[in-house]
């Protein structure tokens, strides 16, 4: 499989009012993804309004994206926090909600992939018809949700999103979202997927729960100089040295 970076010629911040669900998006749960697992279908629908935005980032951000022979089009996030008191819609209390949604220009996207979720419990869920967060007539839901065994990726599939105009087909999503246990958040790369292969693309998600490569060996080092500053002062008191 191809992989590609996208370029992401334009960062915006929407001015809008704080976010709102409008009353016609009943209210549904998400459903836990475990590492391994698919999800199909998607619960579908709202997910209340009694959350905060998450301190530091803005009320919606969005960016356009494109890559050479692969799709184009804008992304757009927001991360909000619950409070503990409806743990019920966001099960992991006052953990961190990642919404997403975006539309194309050109070409197709069949998987958009979230990382970063690897140590992290989550749950998914979608809000794709009028009346969700800032959703238009047409928009196209998720056909499923699956995650990878290391549970690092969640990946969204979808089956008619398209710029081409083709008949049974849209060029843009609702929302959809994943729950998570995490408190704090940097910007790993998303991943897009058509049929030509992935493209990457900078975007928000949760600080790692799963040391990286080069801190585990940051770790390791630490521990033999500590071991070996342990050692010398032991042999220090031993030998009179």
């Amino acid at each position: 499989m191809s992989c590609h970076k996208l370029s992401v010629p334009t960062l915006a911040l929407l001015a809008c009012p704080l976010l709102a669900q409008s009353a016609t998006a009943a209210l549904v749960n998400p459903t836990v993804l475990n590492p391994g697992a698919t999800i199909s279908p998607l619960q579908n629908g709202g997910s209340g309004t009694d959350f905060t935005i998450v301190s530091g980032f803005p009320v919606i951000y969005s960016f356009d994206f494109r890559a050479q022979g692969g799709p184009t089009g804008t992304l757009f996030e927001n991360i909000v926090q619950y409070p503990n008191t409806v743990a019920g819609l966001h099960p992991y209390g006052s953990g961190l909600m990642f919404d997403f949604r975006f539309s194309l220009t050109s070409g197709d996207v069949t998987k958009f992939g979230a990382v970063g979720y690897a140590g992290y419990d989550a749950s998914v869920k979608q809000c794709d018809f009028v009346g969700c967060l800032h959703v238009t007539s047409g928009a196209v839901g998720a056909a499923s949700a699956s995650r990878t065994a290391d549970g690092n990726e969640i990946d969204f599939s979808f089956s008619h999103l398209s710029a081409s105009g083709a008949p049974g087909t849209s060029n843009h999503t609702g929302n959809f979202q994943i729950f998570t246990n995490a408190t704090s958040w940097v910007d790993p790369p998303g991943r897009f997927y058509d049929v030509n292969g992935m493209f990457t693309i900078d975007m928000a998600g949760p600080v790692s729960a799963v040391p990286e490569p080069s801190t585990w060996m940051m770790m390791i080092l630490g521990f033999c100089g500590l071991g070996y500053v342990s050692h010398r002062r032991r042999n220090s008191l031993i030998f009179g040295v």
